[in-house]
């Protein structure tokens, strides 16, 4: 997988982006709310499954 956010030619798109992140967080109010993350004995399956290797 190659990342395309780096490159110059979608620098416009990518803060386009950016800015309907921040306008989303701002009208649900959902900077207020953080996300937790799991107890470390709920990790994902695919997490578990690259660990037993």
């Amino acid at each position: 997988m190659k990342n395309l956010a780096g490159q110059p030619t979608f620098a416009g798109e990518v803060e386009r982006h950016r800015n309907l992140l921040v306008e989303w967080n701002r009208l649900t109010a959902e900077d207020k709310h953080a996300v937790k993350p799991p107890p470390k004995n709920q990790r994902n399956k695919t997490q578990q499954k690259k660990n037993r290797k």
